[in-house]
């Protein structure tokens, strides 16, 4: 039995302490697909208790396999640049769970998630004491507690990342203005099916009658079934290539043009073209809310969104110093996010870093405590040139996967990039042990300096070592799964 929550949760720490006592999914490396497991009624139960704060709020729903989290960051910049008071919920969190829920500039105070915590809490022990499946899990909790501090901040809209799939997931309760769908391909496949068809399916399943939605590029199998829902259901299909596409402006800039509007000379402080084609979906989006009357889209304002965003996780830089090699971490943690990665990195070894990309100042390691940190502005940028030139033989790669993921096809697209590999796991129940992993990059054939580290922050620190060997040339890159990359960046980002 579940020990009763205090009378009232009075920090976060307790909430903390509460929540763990909850089925979390994202800690199981096998659970049954269902509507017994995932259990909208459930979930709708628990928000009418609270006056079901899901409907308070204008919503945009965001799915897919790849691209969904940077797309719904976007449209938030963008809405924020114009001016509207929003909030984006995304998941699974880097370092901190209160990362989920962001209003405004900023993640949700520790006091304002307590606040949410304490509404909830009369219903949380009155399902808890019911059968097991009709307790809500964890992320419906959160995700309930995310809908109730978006209504409480009057939040003008809420962009609303998916969390596995999209037809049965916890935030399917929404009643969007318009939703997206990015990028469709494998993963999840114990619970979504072993077809791109049956994947898309579950991913259609946000679309609602007559709210227009939005999608990618998408092999012709989940475009089929993403525009057949569609049409089935009446809602307005605005597709990449057809309604809107990207124009390359050069090596910094890109255009985008829409069914209605055209937006040039747009810039993305982060790495990849692929996060173009992500940017395009949140432009699309954004039309699609100003024929709703939401806002009256600005060529400039558009530009300054795109200027200002960030992207925790997703091809981030950190570097000591101008002397020190750059670590970039990377949340990818299936085949075609290793394949995006992959790219990226050629082009970093092609053309250097972008002029435009955004270097975070990073904490110093075990083994060089005493160099001296360069000046940083506020942002805490290292002002590292961008003249700096990589290439294989000096990347070192720190890798951690989850025991469910297809790792050798994941590890195919980035051992051909690599002088040494690290391999890790993260402190979570799913993570796959590191010598498994060196196991499947030997069988990929893999010829350079295998080392196992079990502890994510050694592994770092290892493979600072081994990269700063190059020093300036030298290139750290953390990836295999959002739990390695949010332990890594616990340790770039600190301070002292």
């Amino acid at each position: 039995m579940c020990r009763m929550p205090p009378a009232a949760f009075s920090n976060f720490g307790d909430c903390l302490s509460y929540l763990a006592r909850f089925t979390d999914y994202e800690r199981m490396a096998r659970v049954q697909y269902g509507q017994t497991t995932y259990n909208l009624d459930r979930m709708r139960r628990l928000l009418d208790a609270v006056g079901a704060p899901h409907l308070a709020v204008p919503t945009v729903h965001i799915t897919g396999t790849k691209g969904k989290g940077s797309t719904a960051r976007m449209l938030h910049h963008l809405l924020r640049a114009h001016g509207l008071m929003s909030g984006v919920y995304t998941s699974p969190h880097l370092v901190s769970l209160l990362e989920r829920i962001h209003v405004g500039d900023s993640d949700v105070p520790e006091a304002e998630f307590v606040d949410a915590m304490n509404v909830l809490r009369p219903y949380l022990v009155e399902m808890y004491e019911e059968a097991e499946l009709t307790r809500p899990t964890f992320f419906e909790i959160v995700t309930a507690v995310a809908f109730l501090i978006f209504r409480a901040r009057k939040a003008q809209c809420a962009i609303i990342e998916v969390g596995v799939g999209g037809r049965l997931d916890a935030t399917n309760v929404v009643a969007p203005l318009a939703c997206a769908v990015t990028l469709v391909h494998y993963d999840h496949m114990d619970k979504l099916g072993d077809t791109i068809e049956k994947i898309a399916f579950e991913k259609a399943g946000i679309i609602k009658p007559g709210v227009p939605v939005v999608t990618a590029e998408q092999d012709a199998e989940a475009y089929q079934v993403i525009e057949r829902t569609a049409r089935e259901k009446g809602a307005p299909l605005r597709a990449i290539g057809r309604d809107f596409s990207v124009e390359e402006s050069g090596v910094e800039e890109f255009s985008v043009k829409t069914w209605r509007s055209r937006y040039d000379r747009l810039r993305l402080p982060v790495i990849g073209t692929h996060q173009r084609r992500n940017a395009a979906v949140a432009l699309a989006l954004l039309d699609c809310l100003a024929e709703k009357s939401v806002l009256a889209p600005s060529p400039e304002l558009v530009r300054m969104g795109f200027a200002s965003v960030e992207l925790q996780g997703r091809l981030e830089c950190f570097s000591v110093s101008n002397e020190t090699p750059l670590v970039i971490i990377d949340g990818a943690h299936n085949e075609i996010a290793m394949e995006t990665l992959a790219h990226a990195l050629r082009g970093i070894f092609e053309n250097g870093l972008p002029e435009s990309c955004r270097i975070i100042r990073a904490a110093a390691h075990a083994t060089a405590r005493r160099e001296p940190r360069p000046p940083a502005d506020a942002r805490g940028k290292t002002g590292a040139p961008r003249s700096r030139k990589f290439a294989k033989d000096h990347t070192v790669f720190v890798v951690g996967m989850s025991v469910d993921k297809e790792m050798g096809k994941a590890l195919g697209h980035i051992i051909n990039l690599a002088g040494a590999i690290v391999l890790t796991a993260a402190s979570n129940p799913r993570a796959a042990a590191p010598e498994r992993l060196l196991e499947t990059c030997r069988g990929l054939g893999f010829a350079g300096k295998l080392l196992c580290v079990p502890r994510v922050a050694d592994a770092l620190e290892t493979a600072r070592d081994l990269a700063g060997v190059a020093g300036p040339s030298g290139l750290v890159v953390v990836t295999g799964s959002f739990y390695v990359a949010g332990e890594a960046r616990a340790v770039l980002a600190a301070r002292g």
